[in-house]
């Protein structure tokens, strides 16, 4: 059974609070972790706001014991079989022990914690 999928809720004050910060995180996703983050630069070129998800290695719904290796294998294949414009523009960099992804807008986060939650939470 999927968990209710939380609402989106990002501060209305995100850019004051990132300026001041520079990491806000988006709460109500745990297991996911969300944080919109700025001072990130890809391929040379500023990035105003990344957009990150990450989650703890650890037991799949499945059963299976995953890394962060293992969870980018897995939840890379429900991206690219939900969305795969959107997992063309995905930045993979998942570490052992975390899974992590990254993306430029508010909009392709929304969309892939979406996909992420209902593949995490089955």
């Amino acid at each position: 059974m999927t968990a209710s999928l939380p609402a989106w809720s990002s501060p209305e004050n995100l850019t004051q609070m990132l300026k001041a910060d520079g990491e806000v995180e988006i709460d109500g996703w745990s297991p996911l972790m969300i944080t919109a983050l700025t001072g990130t630069a890809y391929q040379g070129q500023a990035i105003d706001t990344a957009w990150e998800i990450s989650l703890d290695a650890g037991e799949a719904p499945n059963g299976e014991d995953l890394d962060g290796y293992g969870w980018e294998e897995e939840l890379g294949k429900a991206v690219e079989a939900a969305n795969p414009d959107l997992a063309k523009r995905c930045h993979w960099e998942s570490e052992m022990s975390t899974f992590v992804v990254w993306v430029e807008t508010e909009q392709d986060c929304r969309a892939l914690a979406e996909i992420i939650w209902k593949a995490v939470s089955t």
